[in-house]
């Protein structure tokens, strides 16, 4: 069976690939609103993509959001059709991704958010193994921002998930100085902007609280340590 890249820009489209790949993947508070997803379809700095077989079964899914002004581009999104995991559908997905993302907006770096194991009690089988996904990040160079980093709280529960800050691409520029023992410094400045921006548009307010303040102080400097997921 082949299969292909497909860019979904219908709303009727991603309503399905909402249902049958996204909702049976992430626990409620992670997964934000099929009509807010929808409206951003027309936006340019957004973009869907399946791995699609031939006869138009979507086999899994990435979400990605641009910020040009910061450079960063943000993976919001992953997720395989339940019952086929491990068939290699999530790889051909990710490396296809990633090439169509440094084709369309060749950010700084590439970022996303990936549970910490052990955190999340209320996690069910069926939303995937936590160990499992860090190893599926891991095989792609995957690092780790030291920060204490926080997916922002989604409506309407606006529920804080402490979570890695993973870098999935880092442009030669946005690189300081040379991997030493496992940690790399990287240019902090686009980081933080982009994570103050995220936290205020998601939780709809100013990122001030104590929580908060603590990220971006972390991210405050001119670099920021990463090390291997």
């Amino acid at each position: 069976m082949s299969t292909h890249l497909t860019a979904v820009s219908d709303p009727d489209e991603l309503a399905r690939v909402y249902r049958e790949l996204l909702e049976p993947s992430f626990p409620a508070d992670e997964l934000g609103p099929l009509e807010a997803l929808q409206a951003d379809l027309g936006d340019p700095g957004s973009l869907v993509l399946t791995l699609r077989d031939d006869e138009g079964l979507d086999l899994a899914v990435s979400i990605a959001f641009h910020d040009a002004g910061a450079g960063v581009l943000l993976l919001a999104y992953l997720a395989v059709r339940p019952g086929t995991r491990g068939g290699g559908y999530g790889n051909a997905l990710m490396a296809g991704s990633l090439q169509r993302w440094d084709e369309v907006f060749s950010p700084d770096f590439v970022i996303g958010e990936v549970e910490r194991p052990g955190d999340r009690a209320d996690v069910v089988e069926e939303h995937g193994d936590p160990e499992a996904r860090l190893r599926f990040y891991r095989r792609f160079g995957a690092r780790r921002v030291v920060a204490p980093f926080f997916q922002p709280g989604i409506a309407p529960a606006r529920h804080r998930i402490p979570m890695y800050l993973m870098l999935l691409n880092i442009s030669p520029s946005a690189r300081v100085g040379e991997e030493v023992d496992g940690h790399l410094s990287v240019s902090a400045p686009p980081l933080r902007a982009f994570v103050a921006d995220y936290i205020a548009a998601t939780e709809e307010r100013p990122p001030t609280d104590p929580e908060a303040v603590e990220l971006l102080a972390a991210l405050g400097g001119d670099t920021v340590d990463t090390v291997p997921l």
